[in-house]
């Protein structure tokens, strides 16, 4: 997982693998978070205090405010007599509403004039090149949030059992994915969901996206100096 302390490229491709599967995961949850509208099971799950250990997880990589926003957020859920509804209606407010008022989850709102523009398009080229494809029941554009995500999941694991003298160029593949492709309009997106969090019940889904930009930011840096000393 990316961490906020330096390490040496010997100290770091030991544990190659296992850092790739913890990446990977994180980066199925965030995918599956902002792909739909949480089930009656995710909901009961976080109830019981199973999003613990992930918060635990992301405070140990210096995301410990982050983390906590989301803890408070969840904790907060004791106090909404309607939850799943309301959840979801959040969900609707920040992602399913026209663009224009709403916290749209695609790169092309952000970078191109029109929607399926050149985002969707590279995103696209993207997915041919990985031999994927966006799954027929996600009725979404390529350039959604919850496919970058689901992208760089696949990227992760399938270079999981990279020898030793090819980690530094999965690494550098990976970074220039989240910067190029991410970064360059996920800053914007997160600055949208914080300016509608007043007109959220919950902040579960503000809290998320900034967590997730928190998240994506530390391992965009970690794989671009820790793994490649």
């Amino acid at each position: 997982m990316p961490s906020s302390s330096r390490s040496t490229h010997e100290e770091v491709t030991p544990d190659w693998a296992a850092i790739s599967r913890s990446r990977a995961d994180l980066y199925a949850w965030f995918s599956s978070l902002f792909a739909i509208e949480l089930s009656d099971d995710a909901v009961a799950a976080y109830r019981q205090g199973q999003a613990e250990p992930l918060l635990a997880a992301f405070a140990a990589m210096g995301l410990e405010a982050e983390a906590q926003r989301l803890s408070q957020a969840l904790q907060g859920w004791a106090a909404l007599p309607h939850l799943r509804v309301e959840l979801a209606a959040d969900f609707a407010r920040l992602f399913l509403y026209d663009a224009r008022t709403a916290a749209a989850p695609y790169a092309s709102a952000y970078l191109d004039s029109q929607f399926f523009g050149e985002p969707h398009r590279q995103m696209q080229a993207f997915l041919r090149s990985g031999g994927l494809q966006v799954h027929a029941d996600f009725k979404e554009p390529a350039d959604h949030l919850a496919v970058f995500l689901a992208f760089m999941e696949d990227n992760i694991r399938k270079a999981e059992h990279a020898a030793p003298e090819e980690r530094p160029q999965a690494a550098h593949i990976q970074a220039d994915f989240l910067k190029e492709a991410l970064l360059s309009w996920l800053p914007q997106f997160e600055a949208r969901c914080q300016s509608l969090k007043g007109e959220t019940v919950s902040d579960f889904y503000p809290a998320a996206a900034a967590l997730l930009l928190a998240f994506i930011q530390a391992d965009a840096e970690t794989l671009t100096t820790d793994s490649l000393e």
